[in-house]
């Protein structure tokens, strides 16, 4: 059986294809995360600071540094890009004005999320909060997210995340945020809607006392996984100390889980918190294990073919907590 399921939040199909699911879990080993290279010249390694740009963040602990936060030496936006707009609709250019920094998440070249002590992850999410909390007012958007493993487009495997902020609002964005109004119309929020829905059904991989852990219903991506709070708050930036300490055992959970599941797989986590330019907005963590590639029809009619069903995921992920 094949099923069309409509994501209302990001405004897409997607397919389920169940008979395709039914098959072995057997992923490509070029899907793996495997932590490679040589700690005394990864740039990432306590020792090689001189080896990254100067850093803008640091939490320092056990004699040394816990976490680092470097600017990209290899930006994909620049502070330094100025000038105007140019062009007339629909041919218009703009400097690509923004922040590109690297979250180094551990002194430890191996460590992953899964395995690090509570505290560190907690660390991790204080400096989310924090690099949000300094670029608020200077961008109109910014976005925290890590790419894990070689089909998740990590260039090194020391474990790191990475922050953009943009002084443009991305397409998707807009249209996200036209759907929250859209609901708001009608007195609901799209995400509680789908969380508090998913919460009740087998997809439903653990809740905690403020936050759900669920396979969405219109799951694009094998095993996609979202964490999500279960009151609405719009502003990642804006969560207290108790909440982000209660998340890092959630995330830390669930990576676990992603872990030993898929004999550790590449994936990407996008942080989704509201833009600071405004809006009405709920946010949440969305992880993406990168064990299939689109091809030309998810690219080309912009409709994603999963092939396991987020139902038969939330299964595995229950198993493997």
């Amino acid at each position: 059986m094949r099923q069309l399921r409509r994501d209302f939040i990001k405004e897409r199909w997607v397919v389920i294809s169940s008979e395709r699911g039914k098959r072995p879990l057997q992923f490509p080993e070029q899907s793996r995360y495997r932590p490679r290279g040589d700690p005394s010249t990864c740039p990432f390694c306590p020792g090689n600071e001189n080896m990254t740009p100067p850093q803008v963040y640091v939490v320092e602990g056990d004699g040394g540094w816990k976490i680092r936060v470097v600017p990209n030496k290899y930006p994909i936006l620049s502070p330094g890009e100025d000038g105007e707009r140019i062009g007339e609709i629909p041919f218009i250019s703009a400097p690509a004005k923004g922040v590109h920094e690297v979250i180094i998440e551990s002194p430890s070249h191996f460590d992953t999320i899964g395995s690090m002590e509570p505290f560190q992850v907690l660390l991790i999410l204080k400096t989310y909060r924090e690099r949000l909390k300094d670029l608020k007012g200077k961008y109109p958007f910014a976005m925290v997210f890590k790419n894990r493993g070689p089909e998740g487009g990590a260039s090194l495997s020391h474990p790191h995340s990475q922050l953009i902020a943009s002084g443009f609002l991305p397409d998707s964005v807009e249209r996200e945020l036209r759907v929250f109004e859209e609901f708001r119309e009608r007195g609901i929020c799209p995400v509680c809607l789908l969380m508090n829905r998913e919460v009740e059904s087998e997809r439903l991989v653990f809740q905690t006392e403020n936050f759900a852990v669920f396979c969405p219903y219109f799951s694009a991506f094998p095993f996609e996984v979202w964490i999500v709070p279960k009151k609405h708050l719009p502003a990642f930036e804006e969560a207290e100390g108790p909440l982000l300490e209660e998340l890092a055992g959630v995330y830390r959970k669930t990576m676990g889980a992603l872990d030993r599941a898929l004999d550790f797989p590449s994936l990407n986590m996008m942080l989704r918190s509201r833009p600071f330019s405004g809006g009405k907005y709920h946010w949440r963590m969305e992880i993406i294990p990168r064990l299939t590639k689109p091809a030309g029809f998810e690219w080309g009619a912009e409709v994603f073919v999963n092939i396991v069903p987020p139902e038969r995921a939330a299964l595995e992920l229950r198993r493997n907590l």
